[in-house]
């Protein structure tokens, strides 16, 4: 009802917390480290989707399916989101029912877990294909015959990718909005995951990509800057942004902030779980490398949970910002 109502600060705070001891709790029980409303959009649709995906027909008529069924999910996304409304007036205890609907639109250690597992494996030279295959379904890679370079290249940037749209997105929309809002931008950016395929689909993703982009353009710049200064106090790696960015699909600004904190080449060509090649765009320092080793999973967990404490700080540091406006403004009407 109101834009950027501060009283949402302490419980976009409170959710990000609450998804960290969760994502750490449940580690090993869910092999998704997307959000949950990622994960119901992709149980509800997803095969629907994949029905209406007829590669061989012209692409006209595969953006019009996509049209029909970005109308199903944006439908799917208001009924969702009016459903969570009325949770919220019916059993509000006090803030906390809001606190866990906005966990389940956010991705925080999910992701950091994901890249230290991985690095573990990679570390030790032992299998892990649990963690491939937790890998393979949040950032909807087929890994089976992938080296372990791709491997950690394909971690690398779903997880800088996965901070932009799983977390700074939602939580920007819920700050300025309010939860509805939120949970609407999340399926919309799960509809983008699910059907996008990196900017490679023959049409029915178009739409999805093109909405997520229109709403997702300023949190992604957000989440760079974020990420750019979390490599400050990363070990080893250097802070600033690259003169050329990778596209919005294929995981923008903050894929490039990574691949230039920590000096390595990401992106190059993959295979979608479904089997459709994508030939994402190589980003990176001219001098950087391609085989990404398991030091670099490390530093890109420490760089991302730096980034989740700066965005904690800012949401707490507006919060008092507020406060402190808000008390002044009261003693200057006390006599």
């Amino acid at each position: 009802m109101y834009f950027f109502d501060p009283h949402r600060l302490p419980i976009a705070a409170a959710a990000i917390i609450v998804s960290c001891l969760l994502g750490i709790a449940m580690h090993g029980v869910i092999r998704n480290a997307n959000p949950l409303t990622w994960q119901i959009t992709n149980v509800l649709l997803g095969r629907l989707g994949d029905r209406m995906d007829k590669t061989h027909r012209p692409r006209g008529d595969l953006v019009f399916r996509g049209f029909l069924l970005m109308l199903l999910i944006i439908a799917f996304a208001a009924a969702l989101a009016k459903a969570a409304e009325l949770l919220l007036h019916t059993v509000p205890f006090y803030g906390v029912t809001e606190i866990l609907i906005l966990t389940t639109t956010i991705s925080t250690a999910s992701i950091w877990v994901l890249l230290l597992d991985l690095y573990k494996i990679t570390e030790s030279g032992k299998a892990g294909q649990g963690v491939y295959y937790t890998l393979a379904q949040s950032a909807r890679y087929n890994l089976a015959n992938a080296d372990p370079h791709t491997v950690n290249r394909a971690a690398i940037g779903y997880a800088a990718q996965n901070f932009s749209r799983a977390l700074v997105l939602p939580v920007i929309f819920y700050l300025l909005f309010g939860i509805q809002v939120a949970i609407i931008s999340s399926v919309i950016a799960a509809s983008s995951w699910r059907f996008g395929k990196a900017g490679f689909s023959k049409g029915l993703g178009a739409l999805p990509l093109a909405l997520e982009w229109l709403i997702g353009i300023i949190p992604s710049i957000v989440s760079a800057i974020l990420l750019a200064l979390a490599a400050i106090f990363t070990p080893k790696s250097k802070a600033g942004m690259l003169p050329s960015f990778a596209p919005y699909a294929q995981g923008g600004m903050p894929v490039a902030v990574m691949a230039k904190s920590l000096n390595i080449s990401l992106g190059g060509a993959f295979q979608d779980i479904s089997g459709s090649a994508l030939k994402v765009k190589w980003i990176g320092p001219k001098t950087a490398t391609a085989k990404n080793e398991a030091a670099h999973l490390r530093r890109a967990a420490y760089q991302l949970f730096i980034a989740h404490i700066l965005l904690l700080l800012v949401i707490c540091g507006l919060y008092l910002a507020n406060t402190e406006f808000s008390l002044s403004f009261i003693l200057d009407f006390i006599p």
